[in-house]
This record gives structure tokens, sequence and C-alpha cells, in this order.
């Protein structure tokens, strides 16, 4: 049930980049006591300046205290509080807001916040707490999700449609729009994009509260309550809402879909597999990139003699640290989900993030750059290649492999500095020719698609449904038969018609879409595929098809010089069979790769 606080009371670069912790009010903990820090929050009015007491307690018997979830922000608070009795510390507004209105008028309140209770200039402090993070968020009394100040927005009328379950009736001053805007609003806040907030939540013993500003509702509640108005947005014709804005509810279906995915990772416990929390946290985002791994790692089943937060080393080795515990202790299968090239439907541009690391490592960060809704200039962030959105990993991770670590020996291997891969694969073709890719979506588009067809793949001898297939980038994910229909037609005319039917109009452009700036290739075995690179001659002729890692998952290979290859991408090629792992590599009798080349099979060194 919510309720009002009778207060008034605004997200994001790290505080000490901010110039927090200048004079420093921290004293050493004693790790291997578990010891970690807490805030005494002192009393006082809403407007009074804040004082607070930085105090050592222990995870072994901690006391009762309160866990903040929060968003630090980007705007520094106008004044700043009082540590431990003298020491100025800086704080953003947000933060600000957030201790104002938890202060109690009398009495203290026992709070754990990042920001403050970590030291965030001593690497080494910063390493050991976040590494107890999620044992910190599991031993407090209950998590506070403070989603930011309610100034200029009074969400009683939400709250309590929400809460109780009310449907708006027809006429209300109060509108099923009003609650579907007032609910988008609240969602798009910065708070359900942070990446921490998964593990924040997970280990969460008590029912979270919400705090909006003055207002604060149960988690359990919320959630229900948010469930209530996406069945009352279902209910109605999209028109009858009284909102006309296309991008209102495409906002709210995309805001609606965290709140469904944050539920299930609650529910569904405190530890899953690396790659499967890599996958739930892909589309949140945060201020170090290193976090897109370590914010994670609490909630996931990778030790720590593994993987661990080690704030010292650069973006480039947590990453590629990262993507070689993934091959040697899980599969390839991630590689489907995160680009090793990531492509814009709206143009070629393939803006480098994390530059410096080997080929064969994904940019981690990359997916919190994609848009799983069209946009109004049409650009859309798509995957590597197979994958039009992430929700498809789980389907195609039979078809990579979910390999028994305890029964089958490696399916890759790394040199000491890790910027070398070995791996295992079979040669599948070189390319004889590739397409340059292009813009279909501009004017003449479907000229220039029907003559790639006449001019290319007609005259290799693939068919339209071979091409068609080819387009829509994995053969499991079949087009619709009356897309196939006309587009037989359409390639088959003599001469591109003048004018497309309506009813067709949008076939095509679902084509055109799908075709745009890829690259299909060729090789001398006869393979018909796709791929992607940001180059205009990004896939060459002379390149190599190889289906790696034992079960013949097919990349593009460049060679670099004497046996040493970079990979350029994932590629689709159809009607290819892949998912088993050879024989010699399932067989433990036969865990030695000296033997591999009488199977078909060699070792790529990978750079």
């Amino acid at each position: 049930m919510f309720s009002s606080m009778d207060t008034n009371s605004s997200n994001g670069s790290s505080p000490e980049e901010m110039g927090a912790h200048i004079d420093s009010p921290y004293t050493l903990l004693d790790w291997n006591t578990q010891q970690f820090r807490l805030l005494l929050l002192e009393p006082g009015r809403h407007n009074d300046e804040i004082r607070i007491q930085l105090t050592p307690a222990w995870l072994v018997c901690p006391p009762w205290y309160e866990a903040l979830s929060y968003v630090w922000g980007t705007e520094l608070a106008a004044c700043s509080l009082v540590a431990n009795g003298r020491f100025r510390m800086a704080i953003t507004e947000n933060l600000d807001c957030a201790l104002r209105h938890l202060r109690q008028p009398k009495g203290i309140r026992l709070l754990w916040v990042d920001a403050l209770c970590i030291n965030q200039q001593n690497i080494e402090e910063r390493n050991e707490q976040v590494r107890q993070m999620a044992r910190i968020y599991f031993a407090s009394y209950r998590t506070i999700i403070w989603l930011g100040s309610d100034e200029g927005h009074n969400y009683h009328n939400l709250l309590l449609h929400m809460d109780h379950q009310i449907e708006p009736k027809p006429g209300a001053s109060y509108t099923l729009g009003h609650l579907l805007e007032e609910l988008s609003h609240l969602t798009g806040r910065p708070w359900f994009s942070r990446l921490w907030v998964l593990q924040e939540l997970i280990m969460s013993k008590m029912d979270p509260v919400v705090y909006i500003g003055r207002f604060r509702i149960p988690w359990s509640d919320f959630e229900c309550g948010a469930r209530f108005v996406y069945m009352l947005y279902m209910k109605h014709p999209f028109m009858r809402l009284g909102v006309e804005d296309m991008d209102l509810t495409r906002k709210y279906i995309t805001e609606h879909a965290k709140i469904v995915t944050f539920n299930r990772l609650r529910i569904s416990g405190p530890k899953s597999s690396l790659e499967a929390r890599l996958n739930d946290s892909m589309l949140q985002t945060a201020t170090d990139p290193r976090d897109h791994v370590y914010g994670i790692l609490g909630i996931s089943d990778v030790g720590q003699d593994l993987l661990a937060p080690d704030y010292g080393s650069s973006v480039q080795t947590v990453y590629t640290k990262t993507a070689a515990v993934l091959l040697e202790y899980y599969s390839p299968a991630f590689y489907c989900t995160f680009p090793l090239r990531h492509r814009s439907n709206g143009g070629p541009t393939h803006t480098v993030q994390n530059p410096g690391l080997p080929s064969w490592v994904p940019d981690f960060y990359a997916g919190a750059t994609w848009e799983i809704y069209k946009t109004k200039d049409d650009k859309q962030w798509s995957p590597t290649m197979l994958l039009r959105t992430p929700n498809m990993a789980p389907i195609l991770r039979p078809f990579v492999g979910n390999v028994d670590r305890s029964k089958h020996p490696c399916i890759a291997k790394f040199s000491k500095d890790y910027k070398t891969m070995f791996a295992v694969g079979k040669a599948l073709g070189t390319i004889t020719w590739a397409s340059v890719p292009e813009d279909y979506s501009n004017p003449g588009g479907e000229r220039r698609l029907y003559d790639l067809y006449h001019a290319s793949a007609k005259r290799r001898g693939f068919t339209p449904p071979i091409f068609l297939q080819a387009l829509y980038d994995f053969k499991h994910v079949h087009p619709n038969p009356s897309d196939l229909e006309y587009f037989e037609e359409f390639l088959e005319c003599d001469g591109v018609p003048e004018n497309i039917d309506p009813k067709n109009k949008e076939t095509m452009t679902k084509i055109l879409r799908s075709a745009n700036y890829r690259s299909l290739f060729v090789t001398d075995t006869g393979k018909f595929g796709q791929s992607y690179h940001p180059e205009k001659d990004g896939i060459r002729v002379g390149e190599v098809l190889v289906g790696l890692f034992g079960n013949d998952f097919p990349f593009l290979l460049r060679p670099m010089g004497v046996e040493q290859y970079e990979i350029l991408n994932v590629a689709y090629v159809v009607d290819h069979e892949w998912g088993e792992l050879h024989t010699v590599l399932r067989n433990p009798e036969n865990r030695s790769w000296s033997d591999i080349e009488d199977h078909g099979l060699r070792v790529y060194e990978i750079l």
C-alpha cells in the first residue's frame, strides 16, 4: 500500500570524479573480519544541513540497517554534507534529495549508501567492498529504492489506481491515457536503466520499498500495479486511451518489459550462470564499462578465483578475461547476443566504445546501445548478425552447444596474456564474392535489391526463397509465407514494377530493412550466407568461412599473416548444419588436440 511523507523535495559520473572525499573521513577496514561501513543519518528537518556519521560494522553479525538503491546522478548538490562532525563531502542533487526525504525528524536512521560507505579513492577497498556488495544487500533489513524527486509531478492518482487496481471510468477526468502516460514517465527514470539495480533487487530478502519523493509503495504492490495497468492497456484499443503519440506506447511497452524482467529475476533467485546474467543485464547502463561485468558477478555462479572486481585493470583486460571464462567454462552462445561488430539500420556507422580488444572479444558495453523499438529516424541498433533481439539467445543455445566441462575438453585455449585465442575449427570455404553493403531504405532500394539478385545470386544458381532466407538472418526464423510468395513474384517480374501494391508495401519495407547494410557472400564450396562489417569493403574475396569451437559455429576470418587470423564477425550460412560437438572432442578418450586433423579439423590462431 502506498503512502506519502510530509516533506517537500532532483543522474552519471562517479563520486570521486565529482570531488567527493577530498578530506577523508575514512578509517581502514579489516577485511579479514568481513568489516564494512554504515552511514548513521542524523535527525533533522527537511531543509537542515545533512549530517552523517560513518561507522564500521561486520557482515557476520550486522546491525539493523537499510540499503539504498539509487542513481548517483550528474549534478552536484548546492550544499555538501558534514561527515563525522567535521568533514565536508560533496554529493549529487539526487542523493541529497534522497537523504533529506529519508531523514527522520527525531531519531537516527542507519543506512548503507555505496558512494559514501565505500572509500571510492581507495582502489583496494573499492575492489573488496564491490566483491561483498551482494552480501551487504542480503544482510540488510530491507532495500530502499529511490526513484527520485516528485517535484513537478503528483503521483497520488497513479499510485492509488495501481495500489487498489482501479480502472478509470469512461468520462472520468483521470483517464486510462493519463495512467499510461504517468507510469511511462515514472518507469522511464534512470533507476530502471541502471545495471547495479539488478543485484540490489535480487539480493533483497524483504520486499523493497519504492520511494518517489514523498510517496512510497512496496515493490510487490508497484509490480502488481504495473501488471494491472498493462492488462488495461491490452484490453482497450490504443486509440481509445486518449493518448495519440505512438512513441509513448513504444516507450511504455519497453519500460513495462523492464519491470517484468526485474520481477522475474527477483523471483528466480540470487544465482544464475554468468552467461545468463550478461544477457539479463545487456540493456542496462553503467558509467564505468567494467561494471557491465563486475555489476553481475555477485548474482552469478562464477567463482571469484576466475573473475573478481579489480578497478586497477583496464576495460580491455576485464572484457578479454570475461570472454575467455565464458568460452572455457560455459559456451560460445554469447557471440549470438553481444556484438563483435554492431550495426545500425540507419547507417554503417560503427562506434568503437572500447578500442584495443582482441578480435575475438565482444564489447560487453555495446549491448546497452541497442534500441529494441524503431525510433523516429528509422535507426535501430541490432546485435551482431544472427539475432534481432536478445530474447532469442536461449533458442539458439542448443545449436551453439552447452558443453559439460566435466566430460569434455575446453573448446578454446589462450596465450598467457590472453591476447591470442586458439580455437578448434573446420574450414567451410573461402569467399569468392561478397556484395557491397548498401542503404536499401533510400529511394530505389527495390531496384538495387532486384539487380543484386539477378546479377549475382540468380547467376550463381540461388533461388528467390534461398535469397530471402539469407536476408532473414537465420533459418530457424522463417519468413512469413505470404512475404515469400510476394517476394518471389517480385524477383521473377520482368523488371521492377513501377508501383508496389499498398498491401505489399509493408512486406517490401520489412525485406529492405532486413537487407540494410549487410553483405551477402558466396564461397568456393558453394556456401551462401551473409554477415556484417561497418566498412564498405569489410568482407573481401579471399577471407575464410570457418566453423569454430568444435561445433561448426560459423565465423568469417581474415588472414593476418602466416597461420594467424582476425575474426570479422559471426556469419549466417543458408542450410548450415551445426550444433553437435565433433566426435573427436566429445569422446573422453580423445581429449588431446594433437589428432584433430585426422577428423577434418585444425586449430586456428586468432588475434
